[in-house]
């Protein structure tokens, strides 16, 4: 019986893109433009897109059109890319899709594949050089639990230093889920190959209690009219914390892109 040498998750880098709807947006390819006119532009083409069901399997299907939002000024959908679980066999040098049923024939079992998955925001130490004001989460689950898993992002805690986000107050980081293996293939993907998903949070703004309302800079000369900085719901981070508390003086501090924060003008 051949022995698995090595294990790594495919692709090994993915991009996600932060959105507020429950509907994860839709699989397509950049391609040539077909039309007559195209010129050569780029356009994008529907491409097999996986959906995820509510026992955790998947269901391969092609979109007839790419929506990016819920309709018109609608939450934007949030782009929840997929890892495959891949192995190499001590009887080949060809790395292959790890399937539930090639696991059970070598004796394994998905009860026995465990997955730790880490998540972390730290935009604000890379400006203060303060570990206290970077926030994550690690979780842990195994490949026979097919329920998402939030990731609630929290502040690291030393003695004598204000943490920016604090456990009672995590910020939401997003979700992983393990897909449930199926055996067969549709639409030419294998249903039965280990899968995680990974799902970003709403994407929306944080800050301190003061963090509540400012002059608004699109307002006509001599208008009192505010805007809200943060929802109130959303002012919980640590006013003691040093990135709360923090202005740039030089390019060094304020490293590019600078416009990584809500309000920059």
């Amino acid at each position: 019986m051949p022995r698995v040498s090595a294990i790594f998750l495919l692709p090994p880098l993915a991009i996600g893109r932060l959105g507020g709807a429950a509907t994860p947006v839709d699989a397509f390819d950049w391609v040539e433009d077909p039309a007559t006119h195209g010129a050569s532009q780029t356009a994008i083409r529907p491409a097999v897109t996986l959906q995820v069901l509510a026992d955790g399997s998947l269901r391969p299907f092609l979109p007839a059109a790419i929506f990016f939002r819920d309709g018109p000024g609608g939450l934007i959908r949030p782009t929840a890319p997929f890892f495959e679980l891949w192995a190499r066999f001590d009887d080949s040098d060809q790395p292959i899709p790890l399937t539930a049923t090639r696991l059970a024939a070598i004796g394994g079992s998905l009860s026995r594949v465990a997955y730790r998955i880490t998540a972390a925001n730290l935009k604000a130490v890379r400006r203060t050089k303060d570990p206290a004001c970077g926030f994550g989460a690690e979780v842990e689950l195994h490949a026979n639990d097919h329920v998402a898993k939030p990731l609630l992002g929290v502040s690291p805690h030393s003695a004598g230093i204000a943490s920016l986000v604090l456990p009672s107050a995590p910020i939401p980081l997003g979700e992983v889920q393990a897909i449930r293996p199926f055996p067969g293939t549709s639409l030419g993907v294998d249903r039965d190959v280990l899968r995680l998903r990974f799902t970003p949070a709403g994407g929306e703004v944080y800050g301190p209690p003061a963090a509540a309302f400012a002059p608004d800079p699109d307002a006509p000369r001599g208008s009192i009219r505010q805007f809200e900085i943060v929802p109130e719901r959303n002012r919980i981070l640590n006013a003691a914390a040093s990135w709360a508390q923090f202005r740039p003086t030089n390019d060094l501090e304020q490293p590019e892109p600078a416009d990584t924060f809500d309000g920059v003008m």
